[in-house]
């Protein structure tokens, strides 16, 4: 597990306070057992049960739209088709399956319910991807707002729009010579050759290990979160908003993310945009004007903080978590 889905999951253990929980890696149910938790949809059918045709109670972790993702990494063609419609037939039978269903977002909720003509109403409990609590220190970083520093953390794929970031800074560049930009990835090669391709200055590329990414965030003023707008966008909550917000970090991002939304208001401190509207160069126009304002940081934890009491709260989910399965008669 990553430390994402390690994060999520022992969300779901504090929940479960009443129950002995097991932790397993194979696929073998032990006879005393009465609820199944499975982080992915394909683990359901890999179970093994040490005692038959007993009834268990079945909670799943939807992480994704999966055939949607899947015909989407294999470039839309006849064979992601196929398979993405063999993918639709296994979720639908897991959907109904489940009888606790976790999503991570209201939108993949609706998704689901739209795609599959079923209600998930009474049996589904919404939970965004976090992993990390803010950390007010890091808005005292010596000098952070002061500087025009960029971050983009994580890996290197189309669909997370890493080109349009780095044509982003390029423009941001080109109007102030003091802008850097770091990109935290293990893909380094791959990072390089981006580099190249667009002729970037003062872009570096670095890693750090996931117990020091919070301590290497903290040093930028930005962050790079930008996305288009499809389906799979829309229902996702990208847990890299909140390492970014948890280390005081300024996102730039695009509006397709329905969840961030509904529950994410940045309000003086929003730098957002959509990429199918807005031109490239519009983007870091604004981002160079918007970084003439003075950061009052009393102020920008303020906003913050309200955005973990109410969104990224441990203490919240537990509760609704608990109440769902109360009235799930378990």
């Amino acid at each position: 597990m990553n430390e994402a889905t390690e994060y999520y999951s022992n969300l779901m253990i504090k929940a479960f306070n009443s129950y002995e929980v097991i932790i397993s890696e194979t696929p073998y149910v032990e006879e005393k057992v009465d609820i199944i938790v499975t982080i992915r949809l394909g683990d359901q059918s890999k179970l093994r049960y040490t005692k038959k045709n007993k009834k268990y109670i079945y909670v799943n972790w939807f992480q994704g739209i999966g055939p949607e993702e899947y015909e989407l990494l294999h470039n839309y063609t006849l064979k992601s088709k196929l398979g993405k419609f063999y993918l639709s037939y296994l979720e639908k039978k897991g959907l109904q399956k489940t009888n606790l269903c976790f999503f991570v977002s209201k939108a993949m909720k609706d998704f689901y319910e739209n795609k599959y003509k079923l209600s998930f109403e009474k049996k589904s409990i919404v939970v965004p991807c976090y992993n990390k609590e803010l950390d007010e220190s890091s808005f005292f970083v010596q000098r952070k707002y002061e500087n025009l520093s960029f971050v983009y953390a994580g890996a290197l794929y189309g669909w997370q729009c890493i080109e349009e970031s780095l044509q982003v800074f390029k423009k941001i560049y080109e109007n102030n010579s003091s802008a850097q930009l770091t990109l935290l990835t293990g893909q380094k090669e791959q990072a390089a050759e981006l580099i190249k391709k667009y002729d970037l200055k003062n872009v570096s590329v670095g890693f750090v290990k996931l117990e020091n990414l919070q301590d290497e965030l903290a040093k930028y003023k930005y962050g790079f979160l930008l996305r288009k707008n499809d389906p799979i966008n829309n229902v996702a909550t990208p847990t890299k908003m909140n390492s970014y917000l948890a280390a005081g970090i300024i996102p730039v991002y695009t509006d397709v993310v329905k969840d961030f939304e509904e529950n994410i208001d940045l309000l003086d401190y929003s730098i957002k945009f959509r990429i199918e509207k807005d031109s490239l160069e519009k983007i870091a126009d604004e981002i160079v004007v918007f970084d003439k304002k003075s950061i009052n940081i009393n102020e920008i934890i303020k906003v913050y903080k309200q955005i973990f009491s109410q969104y990224y709260s441990d203490d919240k989910y537990i509760s609704e978590i608990r109440k769902k399965l109360a009235s799930l008669n378990l």
